[in-house]
């Protein structure tokens, strides 16, 4: 096998680990840091509505005033994470009895 192939293969290996190690950080984040208060009733139809960005962030920063506690660092993750939902995400409120 030559250098180049096993060059590209590493590096095609560790792309998709990382797309995995970030799907599951979000989906970790977001139970954690969001449904402990909301338990997905508020969660959820949020996430279906198809929220963007400046909306999650004044959202993400609203939870923050009424005493969530998450870095800055996780609060840019949090937004990224809630106004772009992979599977994961979603997941979160599969089977929930989340109501509008």
């Amino acid at each position: 096998m030559s250098s180049y192939l096993r060059i590209f293969l590493g590096v095609v290996f560790l792309f998709s680990w990382s797309l995995d190690s970030l799907a599951s950080e979000c989906s970790s984040l977001v139970a954690n840091k969001c449904s402990g208060c909301h338990f997905t009733q508020k969660l959820c139809p949020m996430l279906e509505k198809g929220k963007g960005s400046w909306a999650w962030k004044r959202s993400v920063r609203s939870m923050k005033e009424f005493g969530a506690a998450y870095t800055k660092q996780e609060e840019k993750q949090l937004v990224k994470c809630l106004s772009n939902p992979d599977e994961h995400v979603r997941a979160i409120c599969s089977g929930s009895s989340a109501k509008p």
